[in-house]
């Protein structure tokens, strides 16, 4: 049995995509000089004037350009395919099914550079895709890739050649869902945006609570210019992240389902702001449910091998950097 994935991302209607071409002309000289053959051309660039409901030019998954193979200063960015065998574990009947998996690469002259694949596998759908935005700065360009898949993903930021650094890795912090959940905003006003992206590890508890209502913890990658690369910052924005972590008790205290919800999107959002000894004493305080012990060692389990969670408190990375991004 062999399953053809399809994934339709949101293109950009075709009279916008000729308007944005034409802008860009004019106003950001610098993209005429890059070498844009290939089957696709660049249709937007963040900070033009938009039609209202278009483009949100918060989300860089928006400005991902409708090509397979783009030509960047000198090298080529080519969208590949590869094919993944899994066994279907049905009930009295298991199976093989193969999928197709698609990946990025960049190359030079033919020779392989880097290649940008999460394993990101879904078996209702999966996609790559790449763009351009101005993530260090106005008249800046940088290359975004993203690798979907339903409720999943990975997302990269490569700088503009010749440096040709990825300077945000979202499969080595263990970040990431669809690309169109990546967001950006200059928090801090300095003239860089602040990458702001999900982390889906809490989807295990799956078996606790409704899926709907398992916590997506914000991380919020900041530039290091020493580091040259984006890094976890929430402990630097609490100003930022403000709430009320108690605030969801008083309204699930007799649904189990929203009750664990609540208590574990709470306990995330001061883990990761940098307060885990506040987090578990709220845990240690209010949580009255009989499964406290294993819960406790589930969300401990996680964290252990959570890479920012590690960045955050340990300044190191963990090994789960190589771990399979899935959905």
């Amino acid at each position: 049995m062999v399953a053809q994935t399809v994934y339709v991302k949101r293109r950009i209607p075709s009279r916008i995509a000729f308007l944005l071409t034409f802008v860009i002309g004019l106003t950001t000289p610098q993209l005429k000089n890059w070498d844009q053959k290939g089957s696709g051309t660049a249709t937007n660039t963040p900070g033009n004037e938009l039609p209202s409901g278009e483009i949100d030019p918060t989300r860089p998954f928006e400005f991902l350009i409708d090509a397979d193979e783009f030509d960047w200063n000198g090298y080529t960015i080519a969208k590949e395919i590869r094919k993944h065998h899994e066994i279907i574990p049905e009930p009295n009947t298991p199976h093989y099914q193969t999928l197709d998996i698609a990946y990025i690469v960049l190359k030079r002259s033919g020779k392989l550079i880097r290649k940008f694949d999460a394993n990101v596998i879904g078996e209702m759908g999966q996609s790559a895709n790449f763009g351009f935005y101005s993530f260090l700065g106005p008249g800046s360009r940088q290359l975004f890739i993203s690798q979907d898949t339903n409720r999943g993903g990975c997302q990269w930021v490569v700088s503009r050649p010749p440096e040709l650094r990825v300077i945000f890795d979202g499969h080595k912090f263990g970040v990431g869902r669809e690309g169109a959940d990546l967001r950006v905003e200059d928090i801090d006003r300095d003239g860089t945006v602040e990458i702001i992206v999900p982390l889906t590890d809490f989807y295990d508890f799956q078996d606790k609570m409704s899926i709907s209502e398992i916590p997506l913890p914000e991380i919020i990658f900041k530039f290091d210019a020493k580091q040259n690369e984006y890094l976890p910052a929430n402990p630097s924005f609490k100003s930022y992240l403000k709430t009320d972590p108690l605030k969801a008790f008083y309204a699930t205290k007799d649904d189990e389902l929203s009750y664990r919800s609540a208590t574990l999107n709470a306990m995330t959002f001061l883990i990761y702001r940098g307060e885990r000894e506040q987090a578990w004493q709220m845990f240690d305080h209010y949580y009255r449910l009989p499964d406290k012990g294993e819960m406790q060692r589930r969300i401990k389990a996680i964290l252990k091998d959570q890479p920012v969670y590690n960045f955050i408190y340990n300044n190191v990375i963990s090994s789960s950097q190589t771990k399979t991004c899935r959905s």
